[in-house]
């Protein structure tokens, strides 16, 4: 098959005040042989110019060759250009030789997802889920049966660091990894096997499931874990290039995690790890380098080894960027070592109560100038302190955050080079007072480092610091 100019199934533009574009079309295409030429094949949805763009439609295409390879001009389904940016969502490319699935919407942000969902049978598998071009994909249960529960099956998964892919409620997703190579056998592969509870109290139902899993997943697509879904991991997991995992579910398999070039794991007080009750998270190792950033909303997070930040003088050649954990609540971090290195910064400013919430709040109805205070007690002269595990307090509504708590436990070497600020933020508005320091505990057999630990603003009251240890050297407060 030879196009060189154009096969259209797409949606019509809007042609009138206050309307939509038209939805894109089906197209199924098989050829015998080899699809070439270097015309257009588009199933997109219509452009509006007064309203939003229509949702791009769905195409098939099987040939002897990969068609997008052979073929030299543009396939798409993307979803139609809309007014004050309410582009049409994507539609879906499936190459059926390869059994590769592509969503992509041309670069345009839509306000809408495009949903994969079941089969009438409750799980499917696909050999590649491309998801790109800044399109938004959720994979959601739509079967009304109670317990039923949405499986897919994905043998890799690839994007250009754009795309989204969501995970909801009672859905399962295993990521398998890069391809199999032809020398890789079974043997070398990893073995997950798990149980999962997914009804209510009187009955249970157990899903038993074995996946395998190659060793290497390279992030180019973000993700987010809705509560009570989740998403089964290779060993060891690298994300990059601004990509984000946004987890408030269940994730298992993963062992190792790199977080690198401006890449985010966002662990919310609902997500887990097999086995482990919501809010408790466990790997075996982490990286955060290249203005990476970890955010902890009310966790517990085990590892054996953690680093955060680089070493400028064992790497000098390194970006010197800062890395992020920012810490929201009141959140223990478990480590048998940490290094945070002198481009680390855990960072809990302004990041425990809100303003107008916390303890150190109960009497600044009485002085709205006044900063907050750590303490259960808001005397006077701020005398009293909450325990060493507490956020601080905000101000009044419309004065300053109160600083996080954070707590750390290291069983070996903590090398402290980096920050830790604990801080309250500042009053946001005139006549108000600021938020009051949080709490930064440290426990470790030895810690060393010439690092910051802050917990004080100038414009609160201080916070709390414990820093314990059977053997210290050179740790700045």
């Amino acid at each position: 098959m030879h196009v060189d100019g154009t096969v259209t199934c797409a949606g019509e533009d809007a042609s009138g005040s206050s309307s939509g574009g038209g939805s894109g079309g089906s197209m199924r295409i098989k050829i015998k042989d080899s699809f070439v030429g270097g015309g257009g094949v588009t199933v997109s949805g219509g452009n509006s110019d007064y309203g939003g763009g229509g949702g791009g439609g769905r195409m098939s295409i099987e040939s002897k060759n990969p068609s997008d390879k052979s073929f030299q001009g543009t396939i798409d389904a993307c979803g139609g250009f809309g007014t004050s940016n309410a582009h049409g969502s994507a539609g879906t490319l499936y190459f059926t030789t390869e059994d590769r699935l592509v969503v992509g919407n041309c670069g345009r942000k839509s306000p809408y997802s495009t949903i994969l969902s079941h089969d009438g049978r409750g799980n499917y598998t696909v050999t590649s889920l491309i998801i790109r071009g800044r399109s938004n994909v959720d994979v959601r249960r739509l079967s009304v049966t109670p317990g039923f529960e949405e499986w897919l099956d994905i043998g890799t998964l690839g994007g250009d660091y754009t795309g989204t892919l969501s995970m909801y409620e009672d859905v399962s997703i295993a990521l398998r990894g890069e391809e199999k190579k032809k020398d890789l056998d079974s043997s070398n592969l990893n073995r997950v096997e798990f149980t999962r509870f997914v009804s209510a109290i009187e009955v249970v139902r157990t899903t038993y499931r074995t996946v395998y899993l190659n060793d290497a997943l390279i992030g180019s697509v973000s993700m987010v874990l809705k509560e009570g879904s989740t998403l089964i991991l290779p060993p060891r997991v690298s994300m990059s290039n601004g990509t984000t995992i946004d987890i408030a579910g269940n994730i298992i398999g993963m062992k190792s995690l790199v977080l690198g070039n401006r890449s985010k794991l966002l662990l919310r007080e609902t997500s887990m790890t097999q086995d482990t009750a919501p809010g408790t998270f466990s790997l075996e190792h982490l990286i955060i380098e290249d203005a990476a950033v970890l955010e902890l909303h009310n966790m517990n997070l085990t590892m054996e080894s953690c680093r955060i930040g680089t070493d400028a003088d064992l790497i000098p050649d390194a970006p010197q960027v800062p890395s992020w954990v920012r810490i929201y609540g009141r959140s223990f971090v478990f480590a048998e070592d940490m290094w945070i290195w002198q481009t680390g910064k855990i960072i809990g400013k302004g990041l425990g109560y809100p303003a107008g919430a916390g303890p150190g709040t109960l009497d600044l109805d009485k002085n709205l100038l006044s900063g907050a205070c750590h303490s259960d007690s808001c005397s006077p002269s701020c005398s009293k302190y909450g325990n060493g595990t507490s956020p601080g307090s905000g101000a009044a509504i419309g004065g300053g955050d109160g600083g996080a708590a954070f707590i750390l436990y290291v069983k070996n070497l903590l090398r402290m080079e980096g920050e830790i600020d604990c801080s309250g933020s500042n009053a946001v508005t005139s006549n108000k007072g600021g938020g009051s320091g949080g709490s930064i505990s440290l426990t470790a057999h030895e810690i060393v480092g010439v690092g910051n630990l802050t917990v004080v603003r100038l414009e609160a009251f201080f916070g709390f610091v414990l820093a314990l240890a059977k053997r210290s050297k050179n740790v700045l407060y």
